[in-house]
């Protein structure tokens, strides 16, 4: 990978003197994490920087937690084999020590007996104070003393279990992780093309997500049972039956709970499948977005885009419908047990005293977030983790490669050398080859191939297109299984794809490909694949950095990088993929001649073409059908003998060149070729300057810093509501709010009532109907609060898709698709799943603490003195924490998406991984983007425990003065009790509140990341609202006036002062080298990016046009054919705009319409993504149709018929003089006999317009560069 993709935090020395604070640190450090004190310094000082990170501990790192979980999860798989299912889960629990999960229950159980131990202290005082209990003088203050000290001792418990949780999903996260990687690394290409990029995306960043945060919550949810007995006992004990009765109802939430988790565990797969779509959409946006802009499809997809996030809005509207209920019981459910127990306590004859009111108060407010969220949103949460799981393991089980990523050819190798012990020196040999795609339902892909090299063999394999030629390839790599046959093979091999894949790195880096360089051979290869020249013209020469996927480079020069990387590599058995259709005749010959035939002489070459003018050169010519079966085998010479007409392919090879013999005779190819001229060539002597600019670089990832303002805030909730609306649901809250702590105001007053008076039905009416309103009034504020949230993030999502689609290209040259998808799964997935509840829930604790203090303070004057240093110690430990939380926060958002970039990268490339036998590169490349992220998540719950335990101090203060107050002087039993267990419940309330404004702070960052590329930097002509006459153009004349471009600011010129007019109806082709320009030439037609001087259709100037209506008039077939997942019906009409016979009649003219026809659902047929079932050439072809259908005016082909045989390129061309007789025509080719009838031919060379005219003019220049280029693809077919 290249240095631009992932760079090192450091050298290895500096690491080396960094040691994690967190190792050495004492107890009294651990237990209060002073050890975090460094970073908050820092932190306060200035934003952190990834060298202010601590190292990340031994126990934590990716390759070992992956290796544990591989470890433990290959014992699972061996249940298969007794017939059991194997359990992903398992696996993963035991990754983790034993040690770490009894530490955790350890801590857990501390807690729950403080918890249970606060309330029953605070009876016993109110008891004290009422006389019943006669407990000497000295308890009126050891029992204050015990209620702070086991108010502090719960939430020290509280925290550090919450913190090993947090460190515990942060290891089940890696290790999920890289065994997600590693299956990858070990799935073949046939299985991965039935997977969408999309949903391996989601598994690594939504699906682990949720397992992430259910491991955080998983043994708060656990003890929720424990607590409900242990509730139960302790208040029949204290009160007795009667207030047990009241947990009855939490008993009928239980099934309640576990039904409606059960629904939104279902809701969830589902969502999820719908966002694994949702992101493939994005995927293939973001990797073909040059044809959705020239085909001027923006809308289509952004509407395509929204019909799949209003179905995925719609699932989790459901979802939050349910989880609204479980959200207004975090502050009722109390309330309604309360109203159970004390009526059934008034009803039995028990008065209604401070003591049994407050003590089940107490007990109920103290567990509140264990019983309530521990059997709601903790189920809820566990039950999503455990659909994530599934899926997880689903995706786990998929088949992998035989034997295994590492020696998985050893057993074959081994099997064929027994059978021939004689046998020397490399060999690949398939024996009875059958091969499927998609299963035995369909035809054979091929079918009965027997194919045996030896030794420096050249096997040269053709065919029309669709006829399997590179799933031969595919399958003699064992990408492709086969259905039945052998494969056998003795050496290293390598392939060249026919569509290059190129990393965003340097040249060098892209070639050498982590191999050691040794200078020599890397020239030899640069010369060999002709990429001297090219390189010296690039900025920085090899060490140039490339944009994402080599936006810097033509198809051509990738096509060569691609061809060297594989020649560098030095293998024995070379596979190439048609590596020569990319390039001009003359640049072919060389590479045939220098590499394929000269530095690869001595190694076995498999190489599929449609060049055939190489058949003479091959030892073994395979020619195979449109079945996939062999029509044709043997040498050149075989070939003649079987009948095979090869001098009418020959001649079909001179075909077009008939003018250039007709002028200067066929003598003169050969002594041009061995002339020498006598003045020095103009673009040989300009070549060697390198062209003024700098090299393509990914940009560094944006990343805000200081404060989230308020103004995010508001933004954010007015993109889903009005303005008046948004405060009507704030007074809302504050009502709802009003309510719920109105039935224990009633309570207090009811404990001054005498018996006769509590006994009366109105006083237990009015309490009913108060709780019954505080319970319906926080359904109603939790479910307007998340159906806003969820238009707030539909919008925001909306809006992102049409800043991305309007975006000029270079920012998806100089931006991973990683990094951009990073914003649509991860950071979307936190604005949909994770704030909307984390906000609600910090809203409802703000409120709920607001209320308490006041309640406090009103029922016990002296509380005040402790509430303003409370508030303001907690203001002042908030601002500090948040000033470096903020930070980590928004670098942990970063941190993931080098993940996904590097995941991306490799779901494109991962044939070419495994043959170059870099697993291990990639894995160890990976192992250190994971780790950087853990190494900065690991600062995420470490600061927030660094936090809560400093605000439980102060809060611990305030009970204390609160509790000594009341107790000091003399309060009525029934205030006292109502301020104390306010009191104490603030204690746990503000600080959780705090913790939970924090989270939300901390996901406000993905929501500011969101908007960030709501604003992006658009293409200008979106907002020009001139447009052309609806019949416009009519006649399709085209003048170039002055034009150059420029890709990016400080590039090089690629096209310079281009002054040519092309009129109405006029057939013209474009040659040129490769690299002159010819593809710019395009790009500046379709404005991407807008040129400078003047580009006029029809007397109206395009850059004075909606950038749409100029695109949507001009038909493109690019070199790199574009389809979409979906119908293919779709991708040839997308607007629904022609009849099925229209759509059938194109497919016919491009000779496609057997293959449809054969397929299931014809043209229905379900394409999967970037159309990957169809080959390079049958994908041209569909490309091509969709050109036909649309009837533009003006069409442009840029190497559309590149990877088609030669019958099929003729024909295309009868249909394209036939059916575009009345058309403008640019055709940019490197086959010249497919332009040298056209109208007028166009040289270019390094962007200028070099010769302009007739065909026949320039060919009677026998100087000129028309007639060089002839003469060498003439010379090159000979």
């Amino acid at each position: 990978m290249g240095k631009t993709a992932y760079q090192k935090l450091e050298n290895e020395e500096e690491k080396e003197k960094k040691v994690n604070p967190k190792r050495n640190a004492n107890i009294f450090s651990k237990i209060t994490f002073s050890w975090m004190n460094k970073i908050f310094v820092i932190g306060s000082k200035r934003p952190l920087e990834e060298q202010d990170l601590f190292p990340l501990l031994d126990e934590d790192k990716s390759d070992v937690l992956t290796d544990r979980l591989e470890k433990e999860w290959g014992k699972e798989l061996k249940k298969k084999e007794q017939g059991k299912r194997p359990r992903f889960w398992k696996a993963l629990m035991r990754v983790s020590p034993w040690s770490e999960y009894f530490c955790i229950i350890m801590l857990v159980l501390t807690d729950m007996a403080n918890r249970m131990t606060l309330p029953v202290l605070l009876g016993f005082l109110i008891s004290y104070l009422m006389g019943i209990r006669d407990l000497g003088a000295s308890f009126k203050y050891i029992l204050p003393t015990g209620i702070c000290i086991t108010s502090l001792g719960r939430n020290l418990a509280q925290h550090h279990y919450q913190n090993r949780s947090a460190l515990l999903g942060m290891r089940f996260r890696a290790a999920t992780t890289g065994i997600l990687y590693r299956k990858v690394l070990r799935m073949s290409k046939s299985k991965l093309a039935k997977i969408s990029s999309g949903h391996v995306i989601n598994l690594v960043s939504n699906d682990i997500q949720r397992l992430d945060l259910a491991t955080q919550n998983l043994f708060a949810s656990l003890r929720s049972p424990f607590d409900l007995v242990v509730l139960g006992i302790l208040l029949w004990i204290l009160i007795g039956w009667q207030a047990v009765t009241g947990l009855a109802f939490a008993l009928i939430l239980i099934p309640y709970e576990a039904e409606m988790t059960g629904w939104v565990a279902k809701l969830r797969m589902e969502s999820a499948r719908v966002t694994d779509r949702r992101l493939e959409v994005m995927n293939e946006i973001i990797s073909g977005i040059r044809a959705v802009k020239m085909y001027a499809w923006e809308w289509p997809y952004r509407d395509a885009v929204k019909k799949i996030r209003r179905a995925e809005i719609l699932i989790m509207r459901k979802i939050y419908g349910i989880l609204a209920s479980f959200a207004s019981l975090q502050h009722t459910y109390d309330s309604v047990i309360c109203l159970i127990a004390f009526v059934t306590l008034v009803f039995t004859g028990t008065r209604l005293t401070p003591f049994n009111i407050f003590t089940m108060v107490g007990l109920l407010s103290e567990n509140r977030r264990s019983l309530v969220y521990g059997l709601t949103d903790g189920m809820q949460l566990i039950a999503d983790c455990f659909a994530s799981l599934d899926r997880i393991e689903h995706f786990l089980l998929i088949e992998e490669l035989a034997n295994g990523k590492n020696g998985r050819h050893s057993k074959k190798k081994d099997s064929f050398k027994d059978q021939k012990p004689k046998e020397e020196g490399n060999y690949i040999k398939a024996t009875d080859l059958t091969c499927h795609w998609n299963g035995l339902s369909e035809s054979p892909v091929l079918s009965n191939i027997n194919l045996e090299l030896k030794d420096s063999k050249l096997a040269l394999i053709t065919g029309p297109v669709g006829c399997g030629k590179s799933t031969l390839l595919l399958t003699l790599l064992e990408e492709l299984m086969p259905t039945s046959g052998e494969i056998q093979r003795k050496g290293s091999i390598v392939y060249v794809p026919q569509t290059a894949w190129v990393f965003s790195g340097t040249v060098r880096e892209n070639i050498l490909f982590s191999k050691p360089y040794d200078e020599k051979r890397y020239k030899e290869t640069i010369e060999a694949c002709d990429l001297t020249k090219d390189i010296e013209r690039l900025p920085d020469g090899d060490e140039t950095t490339l944009g994402e996927r080599g936006a810097s480079l033509s198809g051509g020069q990738k096509a060569r990088v691609n061809l060297a990387r594989a020649v560098y590599a030095d293998a024995d058995i070379y596979l190439l993929d048609d590596p020569l259709s990319a390039v001009d005749a003359k640049v072919g010959k060389h590479i045939f001649e220098t590499c394929i035939s000269g530095m690869l002489s001595n190694k076995i070459r498999v190489l599929v073409t449609h060049q055939l003018q190489y058949l003479k050169n091959a030892d073994f010519v395979m020619i195979l059908d449109s079945k996939g079966t062999i029509e044709h085998e043997g040498d050149y010479f075989q070939l003649q003998e079987s009948g095979l007409d090869l001098d009418s392919i020959e001649e079909e090879l001179r075909i077009g060149n008939e003018k250039y013999y007709a002028i200067h005779g066929v003598e003169s190819t050969t002594k041009k070729e061995s002339e020498k001229p006598k003045e020095p060539d103009i673009r040989e002597t300009t070549s060697s300057k390198p062209v003024a600019g700098k090299g393509l670089a990914s940009v560094t990832e944006d990343r805000s810093v200081g404060t989230i303002s308020a103004g995010l805030y508001w933004r954010y909730f007015r993109s889903g509501l009005h303005a008046v609306l948004l405060i009507l649901l704030i007074l809302l809250f504050l009502v709802a709010q009003a309510s719920i702590i109105s039935p224990n105001l009633w309570l207090v007053h009811m404990s001054r009532m005498k018996w006769v008076e509590q006994k009366h039905k109105v006083n237990l009416i009015i309490y009913g109907a108060l709780v019954g309103g505080a319970l319906s009034l926080a359904i109603i504020r939790g479910l307007l609060y998340y159906i806003t949230t969820l238009r707030c993030s539909e919008t925001l999502h909306d809006k992102m898709v049409l800043s991305i689609l309007k975006s000029p290209v270079l920012f998806y040259d100089t931006n991973p698709s990683g990094r951009i998808l990073n914003r649509f799964s991860k950071d979307i997935g936190i604005v949909d799943e994770f704030l909307p509840p984390t906000s609600l829930l910090a809203l409802q604790y703000i409120l709920q603490t607001l209320a308490s203090m006041c309640v406090t303070c009103s029922t016990n004057y002296y509380a005040i003195i402790g509430v303003i240093p409370m508030i303001i110690g907690f203001l002042l430990i908030n601002r500090y924490y948040l000033k470096t939380s903020r930070e980590i926060k928004r670098m942990e958002a970063i941190s993931q998406s080098p993940v996904l970039a590097h995941i991306a990268d490799t779901l494109e490339g991962i044939s070419l991984i495994r043959t170059y036998h870099m697993e291990n590169k990639f894995m160890e490349k990976f192992n250190e983007v994971q780790d950087h992220r853990s190494q900065i998540w690991f600062l995420v719950p470490h600061s927030a425990r660094w936090m809560g335990i400093r605000l439980d101090f102060v809060c611990t203060a305030f009970v204390a003065i609160a509790t000594f107050s009341g107790v000091s002087f003399e309060t009525d039993a029934g205030t006292l009790g109502l301020s104390l267990v306010y009191a104490i419940s603030t204690v746990g309330q503000l600080q959780f509140a705090m913790r939970q404004t924090a989270d939300v702070e901390n996901m406000m960052t993905s929501v500011e990341r969101v908007m960030t590329y709501t604003e992006l930097e658009e293409e200008t002509g979106y907002h020009i609202k001139k447009k052309a006459p609806s019949d416009w153009p009519t006649t399709g004349d085209v003048k170039f006036e002055n034009v150059s471009l420029q890709y990016y600011e400080g590039g090089p010129q690629v096209l310079q002062n281009l002054n040519i007019s092309i009129k109405g109806g006029e057939r013209v082709g474009v040659a040129g080298r490769t690299g002159a320009g010819k593809s710019s030439l395009v790009s500046a037609l379709f404005r991407m990016p807008d040129p400078t001087g003047q580009i006029v259709i029809d007397n109206q100037q395009i850059l004075e046009l909606n950038i749409q209506n100029a695109r949507r008039v001009i038909s493109v077939i690019t070199q790199n054919p574009t389809l979409f997942s979906g119908p293919l019906r779709n991708n040839l009409d997308p607007f629904s705009n022609y009849n099925d016979a229209e759509i059938w009649n194109v497919l016919d003219q491009v000779e496609m319409k057997d293959k449809v026809a054969d397929l299931p659902g014809e043209l229905y047929f379900t394409l999967s993504e970037s159309g990957n079932n169809f080959g390079v050439g049958e994908r041209q072809l569909l490309c091509l149709a969709r050109a036909l259908l649309n009837k533009n005016k003006i069409i442009v082909m840029d190497e559309a018929t590149a990877n088609v045989d030669f019958n099929t390129d003729k024909s295309i061309q009868e249909t394209i003089r036939s059916k575009f007789n009345n058309c403008t025509v640019i055709t940019i080719a490197h086959r010249l006999n497919t332009i040298l009838d056209y109208d007028k031919v166009l040289v270019m060379e390094k962007g200028r317009a070099m010769e302009f005219g007739h065909p026949d003019e320039l060919l009677k220049n026998k100087d000129g560069l028309l007639t060089e280029l002839v003469r060498n693809q003439a010379s090159a077919l000979m």
